[in-house]
Formats: C-alpha cells, structure tokens, sequence
C-alpha cells in the first residue's frame, strides 16, 4: 500500500513539474499542468467541502455497515450531489449553474436548434466542420444539445437548471454502481465501497461539468443490465440497451466504455444465466439488447445526423485546436496523474488489497478502456471532465481496504479539497 501510494504521489509529481517545462512553449493550452486551469491558493474554497467531509468521513461508513439496502442507493445519490455542490459552491450559486452556460459550453448551442431539431442534425456535421459551434459543442455528437434543448421546452431554462439536470443524473451514478455490484451479487463490496464512492475525488467535476451528464447515463446502463440479468428481464435488457446506444451520440469518446458493459454482462451471466431460455439460449436476450442498442442511432439516422460524418468533421476540428498541439508522451503521463486525482489515493493504496471478483473485473474493465483512449493519444489532457463517467468503477478497488477505513476516507476527501484550494478550475 505504501509503494502503491508513493507511486501515486511521484506520477502526480512527475506531471506538475514536466507540465511547467513545458509551458513556454505553449503546446498546452493549461495554465496549470496537468489540470486545465490555474493555479491559486483560496481557502475560502474549501470551507463548505471541508465541513461536508468531516460529517461524512464519520456518518458514512456507519450508514454503509447498517443501513438497510433499500435507502442506501438514494441516500447515497443524495449525499454525493451534497458533496459535489459544497465542493463547487464557494463562489455562490453562479459557481453550479455557470460553467455549464459559459461560450465554449453546450448551453450556449440550445438556440440554433430553435423550433427544428431535424434542421439542425441535418446541418450539424458541416458547422463542426466549419467550426460555427461551441468549443464543447464541435468535439461531440449532438445528443447533449438536444437533451438541453428539451429541458428548456418543459420550462428549465437557464444555467442554472441545466446545472441541476447534470448534477443529478451525475449524483445518481453512485446509485447505479452500488446497484450494479449487488445484483452481481457483492452486496457487501458496495457497503464497503459507498463512503468512498460518495466522498470521491472525481465529484470536483460533477457539479461543473455537462460530462457528469455522460457519468449517469453510462452507470444506468450497467445497472439495467445487470439488474435485468438478475431478474431474467427483457424490458430492463432493451433498456440496458437503449442507454448505452446513447453513450455514442453524447460522447465519442465513451465507446469504450462498451468495455465495462461486457464486463457487467460477463460477471451478470457466470451468476444469474441469460434471461430466458433456462440459461441456454441466446437468441431472445441479444435481440432484445441489440433492439435496444439500435434505437438512438436508428432514431438519429434517420434524423439526418450520420455518426461517421460526425467523427470526421470533430477530428478535424480536433486537429485545428490545441489538442493535436499536445505533446503525446506527456499527455500520456499527465492523463494518469489526473486520473489518479480523480479516484483518489486511498484508490491507489487499494491496488495492493483484494477487494473480490466483481470490484476487480468492473475496476479492471474501466482501466482497459482508459488505457485504449490514454495510449490513442485522441484524450490529451482535459480529462477530468473526459474520463469522468469511468472514474468510480475504479474507486470499486477501495471496498478491499482494511476495516472501517475512516482514514483513507479521509485522505480520499482532503485530495478533492486540495484541488479546490489550488485549481480554480475552467469546468
């Protein structure tokens, strides 16, 4: 544990200094490498993070061990919106809504749907292509402007309500991964694992950034699928299906989160069997996945949207930004450290543990889909928004720390503070 936590310190290390070697030449487009930001020291930052986390360091782990199952997801939910607010709320309420609504951001895109999303999917490759969108709006498919667009049509107009859809379907994510390793059948790893998936580190971008949006709709997707796999359910396995077919159409860079997937239908099938057939056939469930899987991008097709043209026209607007700019091997190292942030120490020091086969299959499925992108060289810095919707499968490795743990909870919880205090950061 020990080595594994120094490792985690020098990687963190190694990419600060490196990071500030580089910046004269100004290929990094960051002001404080690795993260995208600046650096500053603001201890008023941390005062609402630091009471939550000192409640929580000494409620949780009680709750966890007592709680009776069914509040624990929802209470869990609800205390990481808690947590993800505190820490993002220093500056007022300007500090939730805001970042979602600045120029680069998504929201600022609602209006060119206007009365005729068709028009717009239509026409949405070429403005990438020339580049007549928002920053945000360019390195994606166009799923996230519409979710918006019609959160604005039921009458949630504003940052600060789109501040509020994002932090609640993120928040919700950590239900969906206690309910995804219980019916895998690991009650006790998500008891273990739920303090340090509530006070986790990765919550630094859930109050800020539309990504935390992504980090939801990926968690429920496992969880359908693995509840549908426990219950022998069709319904829940399109579901399952129709959730993940949007990861594609919100982010390019969440294919390979089909790794998780397959590693949840794995571990899902090996317990429970397939959903009809007496555990043999596999006709009935893969149509029904594959029904699933096929309706948002059948639904966007024929909208007028080609995913492939999409692709094209964001690597090419990619290629005239600052990513490209980027320094491949230092991406690559930067890209860790910051993932090491975003899950924590007390995730590294667990590498030494043995947290049991559903925590070690689901942590080491998001590592192998991290790696693809980190190794891609397409993620180049930025991923503490990017790589969100990964990060607590990984943090699952914590549910094999020793005893109570109260102590690496609270050193998870100071990491999350300690960027707080340091980076203001731009998402």
């Amino acid at each position: 544990m020990a080595a594994a936590l120094a490792g985690w310190l020098l990687l963190l290390a190694v990419a600060v200094v490196w990071g500030h070697d580089l910046l004269p030449g100004g290929t990094l487009n960051v002001h404080a490498p690795p993260f995208q930001g600046h650096y500053r020291f603001l201890p008023r930052a941390v005062v609402p993070g630091t009471l939550l986390a000192v409640l929580g360091v000494g409620v949780l782990p009680v709750l966890a061990r007592r709680g009776a199952w069914r509040v624990l997801p929802v209470t869990a939910a609800a205390a990481a919106a808690l947590w993800a607010v505190g820490l993002a709320v220093w500056d007022g309420h300007d500090s939730i809504g805001g970042p979602v609504g600045r120029a680069h951001e998504y929201l600022p895109a609602v209006p060119r749907v206007g009365n005729d999303p068709h028009a717009f999917l239509v026409g949405f490759a070429d403005a990438v292509a020339h580049r007549d969108l928002p920053v945000h709006v360019d390195g994606h498919p166009p799923l996230m402007v519409l979710v918006f667009w019609a959160w604005d049509r039921v009458g949630a107009t504003g940052p600060g309500w789109a501040g509020a859809l994002v932090i609640a379907v993120g928040s919700s994510a950590v239900a969906a991964v206690l309910v995804t390793v219980r019916a895998l059948g690991d009650e006790d790893a998500a008891r273990r694992a739920l303090p340090f998936l509530v006070l986790g580190p990765f919550a630094i971008t859930v109050a800020t950034s539309a990504d935390a949006f992504f980090l939801g709709v990926g968690a429920w997707s496992a969880a359908a699928l693995a509840l549908a796999l426990r219950r022998g359910s069709w319904p829940l396995l399109v579901t399952a299906g129709l959730l993940a077919g949007s990861l594609a159409y919100l982010s390019y860079g969440l294919l390979p989160y089909g790794a998780v997937l397959a590693a949840v239908g794995w571990l899902g099938v090996r317990r429970h069997g397939l959903p009809g057939g007496g555990g043999r056939s596999l006709v009935g469930p893969v149509v029904a996945l594959v029904a699933g899987l096929a309706i948002v991008p059948a639904v966007f097709t024929a909208a007028g949207f080609w995913w492939f043209d999409g692709v094209q026209a964001t690597h090419r607007a990619w290629q005239l930004g600052k990513g490209d700019d980027r320094p491949y091997l230092y991406s690559l190292v930067a890209d860790l450290a910051i993932l090491g942030v975003l899950v924590g120490p007390a995730t590294a020091a667990a590498l030494a543990r043995r947290p049991g086969r559903v925590p070690t299959v689901l942590a080491g499925s998001a590592a192998v889909a991290l790696l693809l992108l980190a190794v891609s060289g397409v993620t180049r810095l930025e991923v503490e928004r990017i790589w969100l919707p990964f990060a607590p499968w990984l943090v699952l490795l914590t549910a094999g720390l020793p005893g109570r743990a109260r102590g690496w909870l609270a050193v998870n919880a100071a990491c999350a503070l300690a960027f707080q205090l340091l980076v203001r950061d731009v998402w």
